[in-house]
Order: structure tokens, then C-alpha cells, then sequence
């Protein structure tokens, strides 16, 4: 029934659900008996890629920014942080005095662009993340 599958299309399936226990886990598979019917295509391509990136986020797994930052002050390693502002923002003060007595753990850079263009903002990203 593989063959008959097209990848990114959707169907209509007839099976049961197999489970198999191994190692205190339990392990759950959808046997397929009969495709009833192909759908039509009910997922759009951004939502597609947008599922894509997802779970290449996933995969990669993610960073939990706290530890990181507990461990770079304990072996007393600077923290670099770029903030990227609008050109007319004014809170650049309001986060320095916010970081008060540990402004001394960290390397602040200041960047300003359009904030209101997804491409101005990509841009920026781009030249701050070569840094």
C-alpha cells in the first residue's frame, strides 16, 4: 500500500492500533488494512513548511537559557547580547538600569533598524549573528 501513498497528500485510512511493550515503554502502531479514500489537500504548503521547521526544531532540541547563563557567570565568562531596536525606540535605558548590578556579566551591543519590516529585521539578524 506504500506505493499507492503520495507523500504531503491526505487520506482516509482503514486499520487497527498495534501495541508492544519493551523496556517499561509502550509502543503504539497503526496497521493499515484498506485506504478508504484520498482527501483533498487540506494543508496549504506555508503550513507545511511552517510544520517542517517545527519539528526540525524539535530534533534539534532546545537550550534552556537559564543554565546557560548560570554557567557562563560561574566560570566567569562574558555573556554577549545583542539588542536590536527601532530606529526611534527609547527603551535602550530602561534595560540597562533593569540589568543594574549585573550589567558587569555582560557585552551589550546596540543595533537599530526598521522594526516594522520582516526584512530589515532578517537583515539585521543576519549581520549581528556574523559578529
Amino acid at each position: 500500500m506504500r506505493t499507492k501513498i503520495v507523500n504531503n497528500e491526505v487520506y482516509t485510512l482503514r486499520g487497527y492500533i498495534e501495541k508492544s511493550i519493551k523496556n517499561s515503554s509502550v509502543e503504539l502502531r497503526f496497521v493499515v488494512d484498506e485506504i478508504i479514500q484520498q482527501e483533498e489537500k487540506a494543508i496549504s504548503e506555508e503550513e507545511l513548511q511552517r510544520y517542517e521547521l517545527i519539528q526540525a526544531k524539535l530534533e534539534k532540541g532546545s537550550t534552556d537559557l537559564e543554565t546557560v547563563i548560570r554557567n557562563k557567570i560561574l566560570k566567569e565568562e562574558p555573556i554577549r547580547i545583542a539588542n536590536i531596536y527601532g530606529h526611534n525606540a527609547i527603551v535602550q535605558r530602561d534595560f540597562a538600569e533593569g540589568l543594574d548590578v549585573s550589567q558587569k556579566y555582560f557585552q551589550i551591543s546596540e543595533y537599530t533598524c526598521s522594526i516594522t519590516s520582516s526584512t530589515s529585521i532578517a537583515e539585521k539578524l543576519k549581520e549581528v549573528s556574523k559578529i
